[in-house]
């Protein structure tokens, strides 16, 4: 639990974050047909940046994509020189609009196979 501590600067958001990221990890394990365990295993690599676990969803969480995704989305700086508690809202929110997209996608696919 070396993580948490660099966080408590984020101490009123973390339980948001908690809570969507236990709602994240139940979508992710309906749509993936896993166990909700395995896909909060995955999904926990927000506070760790460890990446190889995403990877298996679809989510390619490289340096190169968070300080894009961090300066097209307001963060205003890019990860070199973010603190430890930005970084986690950072790849948080990087990973939750990459599944969003994904599942967006498989939704519409779904959608135009049962209009034909």
């Amino acid at each position: 639990m070396l993580w948490v501590k660099p966080l408590a600067s984020l101490r009123g958001k973390l339980y948001d974050m908690a809570t969507a990221l236990t709602g994240l990890a139940g979508d992710v394990a309906s749509f993936y047909n896993m166990s909700q365990d395995e896909a909060y295993t995955k999904l926990k690599s927000v506070f760790t940046g460890e990446t190889e676990s995403l990877k298996s969803l679809g989510v390619v969480m490289t340096q190169t994509a968070l300080d894009a995704f961090a300066m097209a989305n307001g963060f205003g700086k890019t990860t070199k020189s973010m603190s430890e508690a930005e970084k986690v809202a950072l790849r948080f929110k990087f990973v939750q609009d990459q599944l969003c997209c994904t599942r967006r996608l498989y939704e519409d696919i779904r959608r135009l196979g049962k209009t034909r």
